[in-house]
């Protein structure tokens, strides 16, 4: 029994992760190698390998014929039946050599087909493991710098982390401990190629799996994510689960799991919100925390306008257009942000275009004529719209129209021009009492007497329930009315008193 085959077929299957069965196959082609090697390039050759005892035979096809005249593939009928007592001429038969007939060379063109089989096996190996694993999170560390590319060692194999798929603002060093994202598995002449990525939006996918257990049962889904590396992430989830809340699973209590996972992406700060299938709800919570005013999607979906106050515009867009193009890239809708001043001006501009459209030319107008057009024209007036503000002076200043014309054009053009909606301006008191005549200032400053029911008038419920009723204020009155005239009566009979005081002295 040859046992120490078998035990080096072991270990290379526990160290290399090469099946079995390849290294039994490995082994017969490195001797069918090495027989030809010996016996002729041409030969028939085959080996049977016991699995069970490590036992190895080669075995040679000869044909049987009456008189040799090839001897590397033909034996008479003499010799073949000292192998097979049965053998005929015309039949074929296997006769066994023995591996230690192999000279040197033969010997090692066996191992190097080995070597080379198992190789092989290994990098298929490698290969499908890490394609099953595309799209993972894999930890490793960082070994070595080549042309600015850097190699990281994942233990069966190294990965390559390309500078395209590196956070500017990050650096590495030898030994340095980092998890990156399988973006790609290539097969090469020599060990596959393993490209991993630190910028793509799945390594933040994948360390909330990793860090938030809700996300990893499937209680919590995350549906997309967006993120600009080393700068910000915006993540949707999603509960199954009316019991929990979506957002606060994901970012822990005090948020101790959302902190875990920032110190892994070296400080990118993570916008985690609540994804809805209604664009709208979607859109508004995409764009926090800037508050939407108006928000129109156009019908193919794919367009989004939307509204936000002045001050909040700054917000909305955010530094370098990036809040904006998170959101873009949140709801995959191309989204353009406008000011509330800039959306009237533009929908004033789109109503003053329609206008337009419904009034006709200046000549067409009855009443105005081609010559009146002209003369209007020939002063900057080319449209309705361009008399709407215009007063009887202004038009007294085109040549050729006098005070009556002007009167006469603007009763014409009052059925055509849009009514001013600006808003009115508050007035002062000064500006309001200007504007009255005296005696209109004698009537308002007469004072009027007021009746028990104008006094309740202008009380709200509470101030009315604290009121007596109007038979209390009556006789409250009275009451004043009559303190009042008795104390008149005091006061004169005390300087009636002083008066004759006075003549007796």
């Amino acid at each position: 029994m040859n046992l120490q085959l078998i035990e080096a077929m072991r270990q290379i299957e526990r160290a290399r992760k090469v099946d079995r069965a390849i290294l039994i196959e490995a082994i017969e082609a490195a001797l069918v190698s090495a027989s030809r090697k010996s016996y002729g390039a041409a030969q028939d050759i085959r080996v049977v390998f016991n699995s069970e005892t490590g036992e190895l035979t080669a075995l040679v096809k000869y044909a049987v014929v009456d008189e040799v005249k090839e001897s590397w593939h033909e034996v008479n009928s003499e010799e073949a039946h000292r192998s097979n007592p049965k053998a005929n001429v015309g039949d074929t038969i296997e006769k066994s050599i023995s591996p230690s007939d192999f000279g040197r060379i033969a010997a090692q063109t066996a191992k190097q087909v080995m070597i080379q089989r198992v190789r092989e096996s290994e990098r298929n190996a490698i290969y499908e493991e890490f394609k099953k694993r595309q799209g993972e999170m894999v930890n490793g560390i960082v070994l070595r710098m080549e042309q600015r590319n850097i190699i990281i060692d994942l233990g069966d194999t190294e990965a390559i982390l390309p500078v395209r798929e590196q956070v500017a603002r990050e650096t590495y060093q030898n030994g340095d401990r980092v998890k990156t994202y399988i973006l790609e598995v290539r097969r090469t002449s020599r060990s596959p190629q393993v490209v991993v990525s630190r910028t793509h939006p799945g390594l933040v996918r994948r360390l909330f799996e990793m860090e938030v257990p809700e996300v990893a049962d499937g209680v919590v889904q995350i549906m997309t994510v967006a993120r600009e590396a080393g700068a910000r992430s915006k993540v949707a989830v999603i509960s199954k689960d009316d019991n929990v809340d979506p957002v606060g699973a994901c970012v822990g209590v005090k948020g101790s799991r959302i902190q875990t996972i920032v110190r892994e992406i070296r400080g990118e700060k993570i916008d985690v919100i609540t994804f809805s299938e209604n664009m709208e709800a979607l859109l508004t919570a995409a764009l926090q925390p800037a508050k939407i005013v108006q928000m129109t999607i156009s019908d193919k979906g794919k367009q989004a306008i939307v509204v936000v106050k002045d001050d909040q515009l700054a917000l909305a867009i955010g530094k370098g257009g990036q809040n904006v193009r998170l959101a873009s890239k949140l709801t995959g809708l191309k989204i353009d942000i406008v000011g509330d001043t800039q959306n009237r001006e533009t929908m004033r501009k789109k109503a003053e275009a329609a206008f337009l459209q419904t009034v006709p030319a200046l000549e067409e107008i009855s009443g105005i004529g081609q010559k009146m057009a002209e003369r209007l024209k020939s002063a900057g007036y080319m449209s309705v719209v361009d008399l709407q503000n215009v007063d009887v002076k202004q038009l007294q200043e085109v040549p050729g129209i006098g005070p009556k014309t002007a009167e006469k054009i603007l009763e014409i053009l009052e059925n055509y021009l849009p009514r001013d909606t600006k808003p009115e301006v508050e007035r002062t008191a000064a500006e309001l009492f200007a504007g009255l005549s005296d005696e209109t200032k004698e009537k308002t400053s007469q004072k009027k007497e007021l009746k028990v029911g104008d006094l309740f008038a202008g009380l709200d419920k509470k101030q009315a329930e604290e009121m007596p009723p109007p038979d209390k204020i009556s006789e409250q009155e009275t009451g004043l009315k009559n303190d009042a005239s008795a104390a008149g009566e005091q006061a004169e009979s005390s300087g009636a008193k002083e008066q004759e005081e006075g003549e007796k002295a």
